[in-house]
This record gives C-alpha cells, sequence and structure tokens, in this order.
C-alpha cells in the first residue's frame, strides 16, 4: 500500500527512541497459527546440536491475489536470543470452514541422518511432506502420503519414521493409520514408504482423535479419544502401546494386543481392554483429544471432562494402566476443543498451561463451534506434592484471545511452551491474519528483538513517536503487507498521531506523495491525538479524484471503503465520500435513524442496521455485487447492482459533497476489494492498542 504497541516495550533505534525486544516471536499467524494442539504433533520440538526451539507457524498471505495459509518454518536461537520466521515449507489446503480453517497445520521430525521432515497441508486430503537437509533453512517438497489424511503424528524409531494418521476413507468412519518407512535416502531424506496399515477403527458413526505420542524406548505410547462422524460429541479416554520391534499393537496391561492380519483395533475390544475413563456410559460428559508425557511416576494424562467438556482434568496411570493419582480438576475449560497441554516441570513433576475465560475480557462474539481461547493460566504439582493455584501468564486482550498451547517436545527449561492469539469471528469476516505467537519458559514470557519496516520508519519520518506508537505503527504496517491490502489500498488514515502535519499528510497518502488534506470549511482546530474534530464544520479533503488519478488501486468493479468511529454520534452525512456526486463514493457509519449505509460507483444506497457500539464499518464492491460488513452485528448484507460510472470528485474524510459527518473516526482506508477478513484483523490491533478502542 502507498501511504501518504503497547505490550511491554522496553528500550527501535532511531528517532531518539529504542525498542530493545517484544513479547510476542510472531505477528502473522493464520489466527491461530498452532489452533490443533495435540491433534497434530509435535509442531514444536528443542534441536539440542543447534540450541534452537524449532517450531511450524501457519501464516496468512494474500500477496498473490489468492488467500494462502502457509506452514512456515520458525526457529529461536537461545543462544542469541532472536526468533527468526525462515522459508515456506508448504501450503495448507484445506478448507472446511474457508480460510478460516487451519486442519492442516505443520509438524516437525527429525530422521536418524539429521534432516527434518515437516507434514501438513491437508484435510481429507493427500498429507504433504517437505525434507530440509540443511537444518530448517531451505526445504523440498516430497511426494504426499495417502489420500484422504488428517492431523500427523510422525515418530523416528533408529532409522525407521513412523507416520499415524487420520483417514477419511468415506463413509461414517474415520480411522488411524500408519504408514511405515522402508528406507530413508541419505543423501536427500527421501522416504520410501511401506503399505498403509489401519491400526485403530472405532467403527461405524465414528472418528479418532489421536493426542501426543509418546515414545519409550521401542515403544509408541498412543492417547486417543473418539468422536461421532458429525464431531458433535467427543467422549472417552483410550491408550494403546505399539511396539515397533514386534509391529503389534497391545493395551497398557499387555494382556489384549492386535497384529498383522489382526488390524485394526475395534472399538469394541478397544472399549473393553483400552478405554481409561468410560464417559459414554453415563451420557453426561464430553471430552476432547488427550495429551500425555511419561516420566519416573508414570503416564501424566491431561483430558478434558464434565459437563460440556468444561472441565480441565490431570490423571497418573502406570505404564500397565493402573491408575495412580486423580482425577484431579485443574482448571474450566472455555470450550470443549480447548487446546491446553502438559509437560514435565524441570526438577520433578507436571507442569501445565491451559485456556480459560475465567476473567477473561472476550468480545469476540463468535459462532458457537468456534468459541475458544482467553487468559492463559499455569498450574504445576511437584514429584509427590501437590497442585499449585493457578498463575496467570498471560490476559487476552478484547480482541485476541489466546488459545492453541502446545508442548516443546525435549524443551529446555527457558522455552517449554508455545502458545497463541486466535481469532475466528463470525459470519462478518472470515479468520485471516495478523496473530501472535508467544513462548514460555523459565523466565517468563520469551522476548526477541524487535525488527522495524523500512516503509514505517519512512513514513513516521521525523516524527517525535514514543517507543510504543512507533512499535504499533510498525506493526500496522507488517500488517497490511502480509495480508494484501499494501498492494490494493490507495489511501489510510491513523488517527492518534504525535504531530499534526504528519496526521493530514498521513491520509491519501503516497497516491500523491506528500500532499496534505486542506479544510474545506472553517472550524476549530486539529490538534495532536485527538485527531479530526468531528463538529458539523470541519471535514478534510485531499488531491485525489478516483475518476482522474492514474495511480489508483480501485477500479469502477473492485472497491473497498472501511471507517471505525471512536464515538456513537448519529449524523446524516457520510463518514468519508466524494465531493462530486456523479456515481459517487460514500460510506456513512450511523445515520440518525441507526442505519450504515454505502454508495459503491452507483446511484443506489446499500444500508444495514447498526447498533450503539463502536464498530468497524466496511463496504466493498466486486464486479456488480456490493456488499456491507458490519463486525459483530451479523451477517453481510448484498446487493446486485450496475456500477454507472466512475466516481468523480476528490475523496474528502468526515463528510462528502452533501455534508459534514459529526463523528470522530480512528482509522480509514480505501482501495481495491479485498476479503474483507484479512485486513480487518489488523485494524482490530491498531484501534486497540493506539486507541484503546474495541471493534
Amino acid at each position: 500500500m502507498r501511504l501518504g504497541l503497547g505490550l511491554g516495550v522496553t528500550n527501535i533505534r532511531g528517532q531518539g527512541v529504542v525498542i530493545s525486544r517484544v513479547p510476542y516471536l510472531d505477528d502473522g499467524g493464520s489466527g491461530p497459527g498452532l489452533w490443533y494442539g495435540a491433534n497434530s504433533n509435535p509442531a514444536w520440538v528443542y534441536d539440542a546440536p543447534t540450541n534452537r526451539v524449532l517450531g511450524v507457524i501457519q501464516r496468512y498471505n494474500y500477496n498473490s491475489g489468492t488467500p494462502l495459509k502457509e506452514n512456515t518454518f520458525f526457529s529461536y536461537d537461545l543462544t542469541a536470543g532472536v526468533a527468526t520466521v525462515g522459508q515456506v515449507i508448504m501450503t495448507d489446503d484445506s478448507n472446511v470452514v474457508g480460510t478460516a480453517d487451519q486442519h492442516g497445520v505443520g509438524v516437525l521430525c527429525k530422521d536418524q541422518y539429521g534432516f527434518w521432515h515437516s507434514y501438513g497441508g491437508a484435510h481429507s486430503l493427500p498429507m504433504k511432506h517437505s525434507i530440509s537437509i540443511d537444518g530448517g533453512a531451505t526445504w523440498s517438497a516430497q511426494g504426499a502420503v495417502g489420500t484422504g489424511m488428517t492431523y500427523p503424528h510422525p515418530v523416528q524409531i533408529g532409522s525407521t519414521q513412523y507416520l499415524f494418521m487420520r483417514e477419511s476413507p468415506g463413509g461414517q468412519t474415520y480411522p488411524l493409520v500408519l504408514y511405515k518407512s522402508a528406507s530413508i535416502n541419505a543423501s536427500t531424506g527421501a522416504v520410501s514408504w511401506s503399505s498403509k496399515v489401519t491400526v485403530i477403527d472405532m467403527e461405524n458413526d465414528s472418528r479418532t482423535y489421536a493426542g501426543t505420542l509418546v515414545t519409550q524406548g521401542n515403544l509408541i505410547y498412543i492417547p486417543w479419544t473418539r468422536a461421532n462422524a458429525a464431531d458433535s460429541i467427543r467422549l472417552d479416554l483410550y491408550m494403546g502401546v505399539y511396539d515397533t520391534t514386534t509391529d503389534t499393537f497391545r493395551n497398557l496391561a499387555g494382556t489384549v494386543s492386535v497384529s498383522g492380519a489382526g488390524f485394526p483395533l475395534l472399538r469394541s475390544v478397544a472399549d473393553v481392554s483400552f478405554r481409561l475413563v468410560d464417559q459414554t456410559t453415563a451420557g453426561i460428559e464430553e471430552s476432547n483429544t488427550p495429551s500425555i508425557f511419561i516420566d519416573a511416576e508414570g503416564i501424566h494424562c491431561l483430558y478434558q471432562g464434565g459437563v460440556g467438556g468444561l472441565i480441565f482434568y490431570y490423571a497418573r496411570y502406570s505404564l500397565a494402566g493402573a491408575l495412580l493419582e486423580g482425577p484431579t480438576n485443574i482448571g474450566a475449560a472455555p470450550y470443549r476443543y480447548s487446546t491446553p497441554a502438559i509437560g514435565p516441570l524441570p526438577g520433578g513433576g507436571v507442569e501445565v498451561l491451559y485456556p480459560s475465560l475465567v476473567g477473561a475480557v472476550n468480545d469476540m462474539e463468535t459462532q458457537a463451534a468456534f468459541v475458544r481461547g482467553g487468559n492463559i493460566y499455569r498450574t504445576t504439582r511437584p514429584a509427590g506434592g501437590s497442585w499449585s493455584a493457578a498463575e496467570l501468564i498471560m490476559a487476552t486482550t478484547p480482541v485476541h484471545p489466546l488459545d492453541g498451547v502446545a508442548r516443546v517436545e525435549g524443551a529446555p527449561s527457558n522455552f517449554r511452551f508455545a502458545f497463541c492469539e486466535r481469532a475466528i469471528d463470525d459470519a462478518d469476516f472470515s479468520t485471516c491474519g495478523n496473530m501472535r505467537t508467544f513462548g514460555w519458559g523459565a523466565g517468563g514470557i520469551v522476548t526477541t528483538p524487535f525488527v522495524e519496516d523500512t516503509d514505517a520508519a519512512a513514513y513516521i519520518g521525523s516524527a517525535s513517536y514514543s517507543a510504543a506508537d512507533r512499535q504499533i505503527v510498525t506493526t500496522y504496517f507488517r500488517g497490511i503487507k502480509r495480508v494484501g491490502w499494501w498492494l490494493k489500498g490507495d489511501f489510510a488514515y491513523l488517527l492518534g498521531e504525535p504531530v499534526e502535519a504528519v496526521a493530514r499528510k498521513n491520509v491519501f497518502e503516497g497516491v500523491n506523495a506528500g500532499t496534505t488534506l486542506t479544510d474545506t470549511a472553517a472550524g476549530p482546530t486539529h490538534t495532536p491525538y485527538s485527531g479530526i474534530d468531528g463538529t458539523a464544520s470541519a471535514k478534510l479533503t485531499a488531491a485525489f479524484n478516483p475518476s482522474t488519478s492514474v495511480t489508483k488501486r480501485m477500479s469502477t468493479t473492485s472497491i473497498q471503503l472501511c471507517v471505525v468511529p471512536t464515538e456513537n454520534v448519529t449524523a446524516a452525512s457520510s463518514d468519508l465520500g466524494t465531493t462530486a456526486t456523479t456515481a459517487a463514493l460514500t460510506l456513512s457509519a450511523q445515520s440518525t435513524s441507526n442505519n450504515a449505509s454505502t454508495l459503491l460507483a452507483d446511484g443506489t444506497s446499500l444500508s444495514k442496521s447498526v447498533g450503539s457500539a463502536a464498530f468497524l464499518l466496511m463496504s466493498q464492491r466486486a464486479s456488480n455485487t456490493k456488499t456491507i460488513y458490519l463486525r459483530s452485528k451479523g451477517s453481510p448484507t448484498s446487493s446486485t447492482v450496475t456500477p454507472t460510472a466512475f466516481p468523480n470528485g476528490n475523496l474528502t474524510l468526515l463528510g462528502n459533497s452533501t455534508g459534514f459527518s459529526q463523528r470522530r473516526l480512528g482509522y480509514a482506508h480505501g482501495g481495491s476489494q479485498l476479503d474483507a477478513g484479512p485486513i480487518i484483523q489488523v485494524v482490530k490491533r491498531y484501534m486497540y492498542e493506539r486507541l484503546g478502542v474495541v471493534t
């Protein structure tokens, strides 16, 4: 785009301010980048030879013109204390619920030659496979594994790689299957796979959700839960042991096993001999995918239970399956699909990080199926001791709840867990981009040096920004580039600039580079930080006429406008518009009858009823279809209207040709049509961090 955090910032060099480190590792996750927790693992591992924590973050990218979810390699150098977002490993082609779906988030596995393998990118599709032979610096795509696959769980034992996945073969049964490497090439890491083996089949009307797999010598411990085919309920905790020496699968007690022609294990046998927690018989509780680890105390297991699955339970079992401790209620779950994680406490014992709505501020107003996340809490139990009171690790913001906790496999004490922000909005906007990823360890939240964007630095120029405001504006620039708005936008207005010259230059900057705004009527002075005075005697305009400006990105049939009022004031005129009326552009947030309305290169107004709270309003045209969106107020409203001509007259802020707005605006932009979701998350963060406004 051509543009004319206050999060624990310590001391960005330049212009007299310094930001050294920030308490997040990446801000480009595809909301969220770690969604599936124990369902796909390990997504985060510790690599001792290089002293790095390695992971896969799913990031959002719209710069190609097609929305992409990209499984991207991440590393954190523990010696230097620096996070690096590396090469794209693969795209995620899953599309169950549009761009909001991250079922294909990637996992990592190191083979006997030190090469890294990553699997992901699929939901009921061929499982993608990429290899890095240079420590993750570059990645090479391989042939896909299987056909209808989801949720990879790779395990390396000796010279053999075991890849467990859930299969979607058609019908009402989703079993757990295994592909085993016949050979791994010593030069390229290429894998030759043996034939598929169906390991667990919970029979008709079922899905098998395997949790975190744990190895003990030649044994692979596999916990799982069962869902119905519609995934409207998940029940029961099961566990079994795959013996890689004999290729058999047995229960913990060793009294029942299947092998060879005896595969798969069926539900009729699993219910009797492999089930540790029965939630089916009573028909009261629900569960979710379990997470485990094993130490000298036995098998430590974290799972969900209670009515609706809204309780996190801990239980400890012997290697033979005897219940040694629990089940213990350790915290409230925000939803049955929550993603907590359990791991070993340094010095011995158990550590759990989990999301909870207890004390959280959360205005997501999402579809019920996606209400997840909240604050992140931690609780511990030393070996032989008692559970601690819950400790708040990080509080959610009202715009991006926290979720997706993942254990770092083989973790060092100073980076043991990762988690992320979540945003799955209602039907107004799809989930897209700009979600942050965090790490946690002995020193608390893991930090990394702040990296400034060069275009943001040029925009900021010599203005006297605070360190926090400089970071927030830089974050906005990085966000709009990642989600494609940098290539689509014609203008943007950011309220809150520290000097009036910057505030005026900001609007329509770049279209007419360096042009400042002028008042179209006498009125009150525009003051720093309080923004544009929204009385009936002031509006701003700039020398950008959509019908004549050769540098515009918007076209007759591709337009997007957005405004965010910071106060609730009804008014008869527009917040954004053109000074001439031919095929006008207008966007009005709140009329005297509480309607939002827009004109987009035609003479027919499209309206939508609004409420009384601060909100984000967006309208756009794609060919002959006009749509007006209102965050948190229901589905978009659309109509089909043929554009009459391209808008003429200079664009104005806080008014149009027919009058003046009476509302202050915190943000506005315009340009070519772009899917609404990507930019929304960027604007939400800017409005909250810069102005304290929740949209």
